[in-house]
């Protein structure tokens, strides 16, 4: 028999995230709407960990589907799960999110609000309470706003396509099936550019606040600089394929080391020019971060002109840095060493152990066989008197 279709479908594509992936169904099973009313639906990408045994288990407790396939992209993962589907709104969620205990609730609030069809609605993400956030997270959210960042942003205000963030964002199954789906040629923006193809049909973005995810995942520097290159290499892709002045000015971004930015820059000819002095930032911006991590605050250098005071502080602050660095690394072998110490220690102690139950065993041995030997003894005693009884 036929269920009645949920009125939301969840749709969560996943790779060799198991752990966190777990994390995210729990809050999927805790929502405060009836059971019958949603659906999620994991797309496991071609994980090679427990995610299958992840999803078996969250099976029973809500209208749960696993569907595999071979690794190909979150794009085609996605894809995947909106056919899938049967709700008439599809929510996209990530697979390091917690969704907050009334996030179905309020998106089908929302959407109860907007009835019209080209309207999405766009949730609200900040880092889990459970996460220590660095200077760097905060940088990325609410400085250089790289992720969900929302800015001045208000309650109930109508946002273009640029805000259609699928990790976020909400939508009537029914406008993707008439306009279209997901570009499997990109892997990252590939949100904002179906956006860009949905607007033309005049798709809108309302920010609903209360519809609140929590990201469980922590970002380290390396992390940021391997996304920061993916969404540069998306752009590249995603300005080639539409040659619209919008999606242009969109993909344009500033050239770092030039101050008037408004000037525009060729990235192509650009990049061989600056490559250097890029690498050369990024790896004194790691320095900076691992002495952070160990508890130490790098001094920041003096700003001023092209001097021999300022030069010579340069140099000496590029000195005390490196000694902070053989500091801290003199710290951390210290604090191995130490642990190295525990393990040896600890490797005796079971070794104790095992000489002990060793020995145990053989001292079982030894009495196991006496009994063995006693048992044989009055089993013969046992057959001379049943021949004597026969006699």
């Amino acid at each position: 028999m036929q269920t009645r279709s949920p009125a939301i479908s969840v749709v969560i594509p996943t790779f060799n995230r198991a752990a966190m992936l777990a994390d995210t169904l729990e809050s999927f099973a805790a929502q405060s709407i009836p059971k019958n009313r949603y659906e999620v639906i994991v797309v496991d990408d071609g994980s090679k960990d427990t995610t299958p045994e992840v999803c078996r288990e969250f099976a029973s407790r809500m209208q749960l589907k696993y569907l595999h396939i071979d690794n190909s992209g979150t794009s085609v993962a996605k894809n995947t799960g909106i056919l899938a589907s049967r709700g008439r709104i599809l929510l996209f969620s990530d697979d390091d999110d917690i969704a907050d205990r009334r996030l179905l609730e309020e998106h089908l609030k929302a959407h109860k609000q907007h009835r019209t069809e080209n309207v999405a609605v766009l949730g609200y993400t900040t880092w889990a309470p459970t996460l220590s956030v660095t200077p760097l997270m905060r940088y990325v959210t609410d400085i250089g706003g790289f992720l969900f960042a929302y800015g001045d942003l208000k309650d109930g205000q109508m946002l273009d396509f640029t805000y259609f963030w699928t990790g976020r964002c909400s939508c009537k199954r029914s406008f993707l099936a008439k306009h279209g789906v997901f570009n499997r040629q990109l892997v990252v923006f590939e949100d904002v550019e179906l956006g860009y193809r949905l607007s033309r049909f005049g798709l809108r973005v309302v920010f609903h606040r209360a519809a609140i995810n929590y990201m469980t995942r922590a970002l380290t520097f390396d992390q940021f600089c391997t996304r920061c290159e993916r969404q540069g290499e998306a752009l590249f892709l995603f300005r080639r394929l539409h040659g619209d002045p919008v999606v242009q000015q969109y993909c344009q971004l500033a050239d770092p080391f030039i101050e008037n930015r408004v000037v525009g820059i060729d990235p192509e000819t650009r990049w061989p020019e600056v490559a250097a002095l890029f690498r050369e930032k990024i790896n004194q911006t790691g320095r900076v971060e691992r002495l952070l991590a160990w508890g130490l605050e790098p001094q920041a250098s003096l700003e001023g002109p092209d001097t021999t005071a300022s030069k010579t502080s340069s140099q000496a602050e590029a000195y005390r840095l490196q000694m902070r660095e053989l500091f801290a690394s003199l710290i951390e072998s210290q604090q191995r060493a130490a642990k190295i110490s525990e393990y040896q220690a600890e490797i005796i102690n079971l070794k104790d152990a095992v000489r002990e139950i060793s020995d145990s065993l053989r001292q079982s041995k030894i009495e196991s066989a006496a009994r063995a030997s006693n048992l044989a003894k009055q089993t013969l005693q046992i057959a001379k008197l049943e021949r004597h009884l026969k006699f």
